[in-house]
């Protein structure tokens, strides 16, 4: 089986030509139920300290349901994901990835790709497979550490309960998600217009780009 690490840097690519089409039949044969992308700005800080400082719960809550690529940089790697990443990376990307780390402003460029709205970052968007062109993107509160540790829990509860679906029920399921969904965590409540759906024919080339399997367009 591929070996595939829950949270990784992202390289910003959205090509479309395959560097390494073995890899992508891999993924295929073994895919994750969900692909994740955390969109966040430079500007974001307190996204970016809650990642920094929280890397370990964020990698062991997305498991084995969620791919997540992050954006920002973490400078306190504990020390079973520095050996993961380690283990799964080539010396090359683990430098340019984990130790000099990724720029949170290639965001942009994706959001841009996906065509999604600006205002909505911070967010994180999610989608069902490798050929999927839906998803949905959920904007990210300015919330304390505490309750921003309580939306990722939640968030992933939901996955979890439709991860076992097929792909196309599970598309539809995350895409009722951005369509009905107002929740409730504790005294929190989650805005209806946090969360939306979005199609793009580009979905497919992010993720792929992402992963490092296709050639920047």
């Amino acid at each position: 089986m591929y070996i595939r690490p829950d949270m990784v840097p992202y390289r910003g690519s959205s090509g479309n030509e395959f560097l390494d089409s073995a890899k992508v039949k891999e993924l295929k044969a073994n895919p994750f139920p969900f692909y994740a992308v955390l969109l966040g700005r430079s500007s974001d800080k307190f996204l970016a300290k809650f990642i920094d400082e929280n890397a370990s719960m964020v990698h062991n809550t997305t498991g084995e349901t969620c791919l997540l690529f992050n954006s920002y940089p973490i400078t306190k790697i504990p020390p079973d994901l520095k050996n993961y990443w380690k283990e799964n990376l080539s010396d090359k990307d683990y430098h340019e990835l984990v130790e000099e780390g990724p720029n949170p402003d290639l965001s942009y460029s994706i959001a841009k790709v996906l065509k999604m709205k600006r205002e909505k970052m911070p967010c994180i968007f999610i989608t069902t497979s490798l050929e999927d062109k839906n998803g949905i993107y959920f904007k990210i509160p300015n919330w304390s550490e505490k309750n921003l540790s309580k939306l990722f829990d939640y968030l992933m509860d939901k996955l979890d309960k439709i991860a076992q679906l097929d792909d196309e029920e599970r598309s539809q399921k995350l895409l009722n998600i951005g369509k009905y969904s107002r929740w409730k965590i504790g005294s929190l409540y989650i805005k209806n217009n946090w969360i939306s759906w979005v199609t793009s024919e580009n979905t497919p080339k992010i993720i792929l780009g992402l992963l490092g399997l296709v050639k920047p367009s």
